[in-house]
């Protein structure tokens, strides 16, 4: 982007009040006029193998459900996380509900990975080739009316090579049928967009009302209202005639006083609620949220929300949720929201696919800022699943991925693909010869159609221009902005973020959003940016994830901040006192060098820290303390070994300050200011620690406890040491679901059927799913040579 500001004005829709959306989510069965909503989550039958009829194997889930991640670990590919490749069948029965008389039925699923087939009663009615976007289908005409359904669904991983990571595979999100009349408001048709100063306007897209226009009178009415249910604002036209199937009704502008914006701070939502009235009777009803706020980007400030200047400090992640694998549960995505929002990040950039509808209804409620990513690379074979090429579906593609996202507040901007300019195969249609920069005009033209309000951008690997990358011989001369760089809305840049300020010479006023960051160069990259006039910073894998390993038995990417357990490494600590107003302190104790590499022309690894005090007497222990206070005085057992400032001058260095030391058992402790931080030698381990982490559980049959358990010695003191087996078990209102201790380099799984597992540096995590009755969970926590725990857990 060159010059000056540009203004993204934006509505948005899906709320943190319950009033009405919420209760579509967790309701058995939902009727708004002839609308009806039944979720078809539980008691799907699921087997491996090509065979769809085979007589044996099968076994009943839940959804979500991974399937490839309770497959065992096995060398071979690395990307794919050691997983095997395969077939698998899916199939569930369902009554046809009354209501569907007269009207039409919607099969819908939140994603299937990775390439699918959906059959109703027998007939092929729907499939998908990229399994991170919905797959929906009208299936009125092969419904038996009144009578009994058969649902199958074939699955399959793809090839080895069709993805960089671990994908999962399956019904790893949500699946329900939805019933409305024939004249209805369209799937994702509800567009809200709204401003700062509470203008709002929406535009609402029917189904099945082409060419009747005048022969019949069918008014759109949209009330706003606000987290209290009360209308606030509320506007009314009348659908004209029209040939178009799916025809677009604009509303009269709208206008809500006193508005409360969204943001990060106070993510105040709105909910629109869309009725169609037909000669005076209501036939549908459907309700989203929304938030108003007004997003800028420009050289001169970076980025501004709602007219405040605000600097992007997030993570960039794959998908995967730990040890659930790609099942895409909400309860785990709040808990790394929280996570995040704890040590002080604000932002989101989803890599490199879209996520589930969850994870953006949650970013809208928590105020989490979210860059929206479609695809990888533009490559019709590598890194493709290639049962169709990418070049022919992507208008399709992208059409869903916008209408399905385009109302949440949370979202900035559209990322149209990663790291693909060093290719000129990976870069869409190669006729143009132009590294896809005609491709990406196109594509943001398209998008623009569906939401003209925000900005379009696609993160740029370490190449420059002509997709020349660092072994090649032109690479000292090149110059640094490749070619969609220069003419997108603004620039993303992994990494290399030394080479900013060449580039802003080179392009003035070129805008500049770190997509990517290296774990390894740890605050550097935050400190090293020219933060007024630049959006933000994402680190690259700061919560580790599965597959894109370098090697066997690591299974994933654990270059990172935090644990796949959630478990923030003392390095965590180094990063919320660079972006957290809140004083920070934190002792990190070197374990070993850790690891370092070069992956992708990018030096990336981490230091192995722990913050344990534990060694032989007298071996010499290398001490960080990480802090955001001016200076910090460091004790041994009481006795202090000195002051010294926080003054580091160069990026690298700055929040932490280090000491060297031979080992003494005892404690060491950090003091700075009013705020201190001391890790003791444990004893022997006496008990187990159990945790719950929330109160809040439903009855909902998709929640997740999570409880979190330590060995600790007489004082309470982790016991690191303590490495046993630990055994979970459940009764009433919840199940045993998962347990992890966080351990990257595992042979072992983590589903359902692995009740017991070895703790690693006395910790353990166990997870167990609400069912639909409210009461009691009883959660029993057997350690081996420790006092059993029981845990009574309230389900509402």
């Amino acid at each position: 982007m060159t010059g000056g500001a540009i203004i993204d004005i934006l509505f948005t829709m899906k709320n943190k009040c319950a009033f009405p959306i919420a209760v579509l989510a967790v309701a058995a069965v939902i009727s708004a006029s002839a609308r009806t909503v039944m979720p078809l989550d539980e008691g799907w039958q699921f087997r491996w193998g090509k065979e769809r009829n085979a007589d044996e194997g099968w076994k009943t889930v839940d959804l979500p459900h991974d399937a490839q991640f309770e497959q065992p670990w096995q060398k071979g590919s690395g990307a794919r996380g050691f997983k095997p490749m395969g077939e698998m069948w899916y199939r569930r029965k369902f009554h046809t509900p009354g209501e569907a008389a007269g009207n039409r039925a919607w099969l819908e699923f939140g994603g299937i990975l990775c390439i699918a087939d959906v059959y109703v009663n027998g007939t092929k009615v729907a499939g998908t080739d990229y399994g991170y976007l919905p797959v929906a289908a009208d299936i009125t005409g092969v419904l038996n009316d009144d009578g009994e359904n058969t649902v199958e669904v074939w699955c399959s991983t793809g090839s080895t090579g069709g993805s960089r990571w671990y994908t999962g595979a399956g019904l790893y999100r949500d699946a329900k049928l939805v019933v409305k009349p024939a004249i209805a408001i369209a799937r994702n048709g509800i567009f809200v967009m709204a401003d700062a100063s509470g203008l709002v306007k929406a535009s609402v897209e029917l189904d099945g009302f082409a060419r009747k226009g005048g022969k019949m009178a069918l008014d759109v009415v949209v009330t706003v209202r606000d987290c209290d249910g009360k209308a606030v604002a509320e506007a009314k036209a009348t659908a004209p005639w029209s040939k178009l199937e799916h025809q677009e009704v604009a509303l009269p502008e709208m206008t809500i006083e006193n508005v409360k914006l969204w943001d990060v701070d106070s993510p105040n939502l709105y909910t629109a609620e869309v009725r169609l009235v037909l000669d005076g009777k209501e036939i549908d009803r459907d309700a989203v949220r929304f938030g108003a706020r007004t997003v800028e980007f420009g050289y001169d400030f970076g980025m501004k929300l709602n007219g405040r200047k605000i600097f992007l400090t997030g993570m960039s992640c794959h998908h995967d949720l730990g040890c659930l694998g790609a099942a895409a549960y909400r309860r785990a995505i709040r808990r790394q929201f929280e996570t995040m929002k704890r040590f002080g990040y604000n932002a989101i950039r989803c890599s490199h696919n879209p996520y589930s509808e969850d994870f953006y209804e949650l970013a809208d409620e928590m105020g989490l800022v979210v860059v929206d990513e479609l695809i990888d690379k533009w490559s019709d074979k590598d890194y493709w699943l290639r049962r169709k090429p990418f070049t022919q579906i992507w208008p399709q593609l992208l059409t869903d991925w916008i209408k399905r996202d385009r109302n949440h507040p949370s979202i900035v901007a559209w990322s149209l693909g990663n790291e693909f300019q060093m290719r000129e195969d990976l870069c869409g249609y190669q006729m143009f010869g132009d590294w896809g920069v005609t491709m990406f005009r196109i594509m943001r033209e398209a998008a623009k159609r569906w939401d003209p309000t925000r900005h379009v951008t696609a993160a740029m690997y370490p190449a420059r221009a002509g997709g020349i990358t660092k072994n090649d011989p032109g690479w000292a001369g090149a110059p640094v902005v490749p070619e969609i760089a220069a003419i997108s809305d603004f620039a993303s840049f992994n990494y290399q973020w030394q080479t900013y300020g060449e580039c802003v010479k080179l392009v003035p006023g070129l805008t500049i959003f770190q997509s990517e960051a290296a774990v390894r160069e740890l605050a550097a990259p935050f400190f090293g940016m020219d933060r007024e006039h630049t959006i933000g910073i994402c680190w690259w894998g700061a919560l580790e994830y599965w597959g894109e390993s370098n090697k066997w038995p690591k299974k994933g990417w654990n270059y990172s901040f935090f644990s796949h357990a959630l478990e923030p490494y003392p390095s965590a600590y180094l990063i919320k006192s660079a972006i957290s107003k809140d004083p920070c302190l934190r002792i990190g104790v070197e374990r070993t060098g850790g690891e370092s590499e070069e992956w992708n022309d990018v030096k990336v690894g981490r230091v192995d820290e722990s913050s344990s005090w534990e060694g032989k007497s007298g071996e010499m222990k290398r001490v960080r303390i990480y802090t955001n206070q001016c200076e910090v005085e460091l004790f041994l057992n009481g006795k202090s070994l000195g002051k010294k400032a926080n003054d580091a001058k160069e990026n690298a260095g700055r929040n932490i300050v280090t000491w060297q030391m031979p080992f003494e058992p005892g404690e060491l402790k950090a003091v700075a200011g009013d705020v201190s931080h001391a890790i003791r030698t444990a004893g022997e381990a006496v008990a187990l620690k159990a945790e719950v982490e929330a109160d809040d559980y439903k009855a909902d049959g998709k929640d997740l406890i999570y409880v979190r358990c330590r060995a600790v010695d007489k004082d309470g003191n982790q016991v690191c040491s303590w490495n046993e087996k630990v055994s979970f078990s459940c009764e009433g209102a919840a199940k045993f679901l998962a347990c992890d201790n966080g351990d990257h380099y595992t042979d072992e799984l983590f589903t359902s059927d692995i009740t017991a597992k070895n703790a690693k540096d006395g910790f353990i995590l166990g997870v167990f799913r609400c069912g639909k009755n409210p009461g009691l969970a009883k959660l029993s926590i057997v350690a081996e040579g420790l006092p059993p725990v029981e845990l009574p857990v309230e389900i509402r």
